[in-house]
């Protein structure tokens, strides 16, 4: 057992619980000092656990992840029969925000993707699949969260997978969700709300404050994120809310100017062309990613503030509660019957001499 596995055992044991009625039990009980302390400690953990890096990681489980999951979501849109029609809207859509050059880049898969998710056949195999290539990003997600918390994973694989998909299977619902509310026509929303059988006008009046159910949903999304996906015992959700308005400001403000500096001072794409269009995706994808943890960090670190301010030693270590230590242990066990093993080999076996050594010589050349 290495010493994070040590450590994770040892908040196991130790640690309180996450809702704790000694800590504060609404944000704005963290006194001035507190959230001054919050925010040097993001800045500060953001370089110790090597954010960058880990959104690095992110953004190629996120490409990974991208095309089966867009496989998903227009084969879900067949069943209205609007999985041409969405590809065609998304073109369009990309031309009118995006560089020439990115449109050409997905253009053609795009296409591609609905004539293939038109088979019924297609339409399970492209859910299941896409369920499972895109869980890849959550589980990935999942390992980065807990190293921030100081954890590692501990929960059998028959827990860990259920929680994946389930938000993985969100994640592709607000995909979908993305599409018909912001990329499709009001008309495609009537066809979908009459496909279902549902009349109801205040589902109709969502495509007017299509924007803030957006946001909404994203937060919904990114909160899935955080709370399901790590080995952590999580707080009441009111602790999780600081940390996913973070990450989506960030991710605004951050695509934004970034988008403007490809529209103006970017070269990429003329340099480079479809290459430099990918790299333009690759980079927009890394910059979502260190959004979202740094929301994971704050949330870390505030909830140490409220483990500080209530008592508990936590300025060295987090005192965060796993779920689960079961696989640790087991893995403990292994690696003890193992090396065992190992020990045997090591020594001889009784009756057996000592394998003969040949004998060293020393500086003057003599054996020694």
């Amino acid at each position: 057992m290495d010493a994070e596995e040590e450590a994770t055992v040892h908040k196991w044991l130790t640690a309180p619980d996450p809702n704790d009625p000694a800590k504060a039990e609404w944000p704005w009980q963290l006194t001035g000092r507190s959230w001054r302390y919050v925010l040097r400690r993001t800045w500060s953990e953001f370089w110790y656990r090597h954010i960058l890096d880990n959104a690095g990681n992110l953004a190629y489980m996120s490409v990974q992840s991208l095309f089966p999951g867009l496989l998903a979501i227009l084969a879900g849109l067949t069943l209205f029969g609007q999985g041409t029609a969405a590809v065609e809207w998304i073109i369009d859509f990309l031309r009118s925000v995006a560089p020439a050059t990115v449109v050409d880049l997905v253009a053609d898969p795009l296409r591609q993707l609905a004539a293939t998710a038109g088979a019924d056949w297609v339409l399970g195999v492209a859910l299941l699949g896409a369920l499972w290539a895109a869980s890849g990003y959550v589980a990935a997600f999942g390992r980065s969260v807990n190293r921030i918390h100081g954890v590692v994973e501990g929960r059998p694989i028959w827990q860990i997978i259920p929680y994946n998909l389930l938000v993985t299977l969100l994640m592709l619902l607000f995909g979908a969700f993305l599409l018909l509310t912001v990329l499709l026509s009001a008309g495609v929303w009537d066809m979908v709300l009459d496909y279902l059988g549902l009349d109801l006008e205040p589902l109709r009046g969502l495509r007017q404050n299509r924007w803030v159910v957006l946001s909404i949903a994203s937060v919904v999304v990114v909160l899935a994120l955080y709370r399901a996906t790590p080995n952590v015992r999580q707080p009441k959700l009111r602790w999780s809310v600081p940390g996913a308005l973070v990450a989506m400001g960030v991710t605004v403000l951050a695509i934004f100017g970034f988008s403007t500096w490809v529209a103006i001072f970017g070269r990429l794409p003329a340099s480079y062309g479809v290459v430099g269009s990918f790299i333009i995706l690759l980079l927009g994808l890394w910059i979502m990613n260190i959004a979202l943890l740094i929301g994971v960090t704050l949330n870390a670190e505030i909830e140490r503030a409220r483990l500080l301010q209530a008592g508990f030693a936590a300025e060295r270590e987090l005192l965060v509660q796993p779920r689960n230590t079961r696989m640790i242990r087991a893995r403990a066990s292994e690696e003890d019957m193992l090396a065992e093993r190992g020990t045997r080999l090591r020594q001889p076996e009784t009756g057996q001499s000592q394998p003969s050594r040949r004998p060293r010589k020393s500086s003057d050349g003599s054996p020694s």
